[in-house]
């Protein structure tokens, strides 16, 4: 037999060595001898043949460089892929003596899975402290015996905040009548004469412009059941690729639950079809180079042995033609027992989320002026410093201003940290309730495949 790939523009290529189809992709690889990629490369139909029978067709996907033997590998697409797979062929007649392979194998009863989202949690606003800064005095407005306020000193150990605006304007304050609860004047002795001394209010505005940039890890555990014959369990970790859809949210509980929900779906596909691929019993055997050709990913087959009838789906094939060897194809048949059909076809809702770790850092995805204010010290407001003054003798008014300068009025701010540790990891655990079973599961078998056993 003859094995020749037909380029679009007629040209044989001999002596192929290799033909395989890949099982994630609908293709077929084709090793040939070294071609430029020139002649090679064309537009059109490339056409498999083996003597004068056409075994597929398809346009060229990718040419790769020639190894060490000079050989290219060649990716065309396969066009019965377009098959819907419906179709039975039964292999019996075609499997070579002794070479029918059963996979063995145990399976477990649980999965127990985390799931690991990383992502950059960001935002940015501006905040007025003046209002928090008034309320530390006790009329609730900043009063001195200082003529003027210098800046706040503000203290915080790393970056994330910036002073926008620190200013003090003298105020005239409202009027209590009898309560004076803001008076104008404070007393004082010059000497053994009382005297008063003015007091001064003041307006504080102080903006500040905040920006918070934390790295975040989110786990989520849960058990996924498997196989109710299985009697081991098994764990898996994946990181979840959707985690771009927690930008911008606030890493809340109820937020983050629905947005886990949406993860685990999504995640639950690539999952299953993993665990399909790993635990579903497989079968192999050999068939003539031809008849492997012809085969394509999912379509049914059947083989009858004398005990016993196998039936499932080809999930791989390697067909060889190499010179001097047996002209055969190695084919893989995934057989799906009606357990692994069933849990393949349920929905696994997650439910019961629950936190094993609590959120640090910011929560929300705005911050407020009590979470930036770590504590705000006021010292020598009016009242203290007229308390000092009584305390004391002075000799003229020119004693008690210097004293007044000395001691004056200062506020201190200390601000919360926003750069806090180099990832914040947020672990939860949920629970998976069964829905119900899903139509056209790729695991799905014609009927008159599902009298098959092994």
């Amino acid at each position: 037999m003859v094995i020749q790939l037909i380029l679009p523009n007629g040209q044989a290529c001999p002596a192929i060595t290799n033909l395989q189809v890949k099982r994630t992709e609908q293709c077929k690889q084709v090793r040939l001898k070294c071609f430029s990629p020139s002649e090679i490369a064309l537009p059109g139909t490339y056409v498999l043949k083996a003597d004068d029978e056409v075994l597929s067709s398809g346009v060229l996907k990718f040419v790769s460089e020639p190894d060490s033997l000079g050989m290219r590998l060649l990716t065309i697409s396969d066009d019965s892929s377009e098959d819907d797979g419906s179709e039975l062929m039964n292999l019996t007649p075609c499997v070579f003596d002794k070479t029918i392979k059963f996979s063995e194998q145990t399976v477990p009863h649980l999965i127990n899975i985390t799931l690991q989202t990383d992502w950059l949690q960001q935002s940015a606003g501006v905040l007025d402290l003046g209002p928090k800064i008034a309320a530390q005095f006790p009329t609730g407005i900043i009063n001195s015996l200082n003529t003027t306020f210098g800046e706040c000193v503000h203290q915080t150990q790393k970056s994330g905040y910036t002073v926008l605006e620190s200013s003090f304007t003298q105020i005239v304050p409202p009027s209590t009548g009898v309560l004076d609860v803001y008076p104008a004047l404070g007393n004082v002795c010059v000497g053994e004469t009382p005297s008063q001394i003015k007091r001064y209010w003041f307006k504080c505005a102080w903006r500040i412009a905040w920006e918070y940039e934390q790295k975040r890890v989110e786990k989520l555990s849960f058990t996924l059941p498997f196989s109710p014959i299985g009697d081991f369990e098994e764990s898996l970790h994946i990181k979840a690729d959707e985690v771009e859809t927690l930008a911008g949210f606030k890493p809340s509980n109820a937020t983050l639950g629905h947005l886990w929900g949406h993860i685990v779906r999504q995640a639950l596909k690539g999952i299953k079809e993993t665990l399909y691929d790993k635990y579903c019993p497989t079968v192999s055997c050999s068939v003539p180079f031809r008849v492997g050709a012809t085969l394509h990913l999912g379509q049914p087959v059947a083989i009858n042995c004398s005990t016993v009838t196998i039936s499932g789906r080809v999930s791989a094939v390697n067909c060889a033609c190499e010179e001097g060897n047996k002209q055969s194809a190695e084919v893989t048949i995934s057989t799906c027992p009606e357990w692994l059909r069933a849990w393949q076809r349920t929905d696994h809702i997650l439910q019961n989320i629950e936190e094993t770790s609590s959120l640090e850092g910011l929560v929300e995805s705005e911050l407020s002026e009590n979470s930036a204010i770590a504590e705000i010290l006021v010292e020598n407001d009016a009242g203290s410093q007229l308390e000092q003054l009584a305390s004391k003798k002075f000799a003229s008014m020119q004693d008690v201003n210097a004293f007044i300068d000395a001691s004056p009025t200062r506020i201190f701010v200390r601000l919360r940290d926003l750069k806090t540790k180099r990832h914040l990891t947020h672990t939860l655990t949920g629970s998976l309730r069964a829905g119900p079973l899903r139509a056209g599961s790729h695991a799905d078998l014609p009927a008159d495949l599902r009298g098959g056993t092994l």
